[in-house]
């Protein structure tokens, strides 16, 4: 497991990490807005309007990607904690738009355990004649390759040979299926607590 700090570094983090809790917190509480169907929930995290089935309960603010915004949520139907990304203006540009059918055909494809698994793709609530908006809902991971090289973390030898031995399966069931990433680097390389690897 990556917890190979000294006390004092473990202490100085937990009270770095709390104020930084509590900053989001007060800053990322989501935001109740208007009245949706029986079974939805709608609510607003960093400018970006969810509205979500409510077996999706909102945690906290991930961060934001190429295509929009992500946070964490609890899926209350299967009892496990998920990423939610919503991509705003799915299919404004052709271009964006192909990339990310294709970035969800690939998810779902795969089934491997050191590639993101793709759970759902859910689009607004039902009524709407058309939408514009989709939301993709996916494995939840702790962190990223690229927080950890910057952190106070100290890699073992050991960390390093497991991160390259998953990276490396990951990739070899990529390249078996005649598919390449095209952006492979830390911040795409997603893990926990217990050093599990996942290529996104």
């Amino acid at each position: 497991k990556m917890e190979n700090q000294s006390s004092s570094d473990r202490n100085s983090d937990t009270a770095d990490n709390d104020l930084e809790e509590k900053k989001e917190e007060q800053i990322e509480r989501p935001i109740k807005t208007k009245k949706l169907p029986k079974g939805m929930h709608s609510f607003v995290v960093s400018g970006t309007t969810f509205e979500l089935d409510t077996r999706y309960e909102y945690i906290k603010l991930i961060g934001r990607g190429a295509y929009g915004v992500v946070v964490s949520a609890k899926d209350r139907r299967k009892g496990v904690k998920v990423a939610v990304k919503k991509v705003h203006n799915a299919f404004e540009d052709l271009i964006d738009a192909k990339r990310i059918v294709r970035e969800i055909k690939l998810l779902a494809f795969f089934d491997h355990e050191n590639i993101i698994s793709l759970l759902d793709v859910v689009k607004p609530y039902e009524g709407r004649t058309g939408f514009e908006d989709i939301y993709i809902i996916s494995d939840l991971m702790e962190t990223d390759m690229h927080r950890v090289v910057y952190s106070r973390q100290e890699l073992s030898d050991e960390h390093i040979q497991y991160f390259i031995y998953q990276i490396l399966r990951g990739i070899l069931n990529m390249h078996s299926a005649l598919v390449i990433h095209r952006d492979l680097k830390p911040s795409n390389l997603l893990l926990n607590k217990n050093c599990d690897l996942k290529i996104c």
